[in-house]
């Protein structure tokens, strides 16, 4: 898949994280049993608080090199928003 990620490490690391959430629902997402239930949903959650964690991150890295203003927005976050096309509060 082009992902038009220009550095090479960043592009091979979101090929990876995009197959294994691939593999995630290629497994049919069916716990054993209830117990099993309690530990996926734990697991699945730990892997929503990483990804929200890597937005937090790339948010903050476009906040502080001020890659935002190069095409007008006047935020980090409204670029976020703007091109990640979500929420004001998914992009905070």
């Amino acid at each position: 898949m082009e992902s038009g990620l220009r550095d090479p490490g960043f592009a091979a690391a979101v090929a990876v994280a995009d197959g294994s959430f691939d593999d995630l629902f290629a497994s049919g997402l069916s716990p054993v049993d209830y117990k099993d239930a309690i530990t996926c949903v734990k697991a699945v959650e730990r892997l929503r608080r990483r990804a929200d964690a890597v937005v937090v991150e790339l948010l903050d890295e476009i906040q502080q090199r001020s890659l935002y203003a190069f095409d007008g927005h006047s935020s980090a976050k409204s670029f976020v928003r703007h091109h990640g096309n979500v929420s004001a509060s998914e992009a905070a």
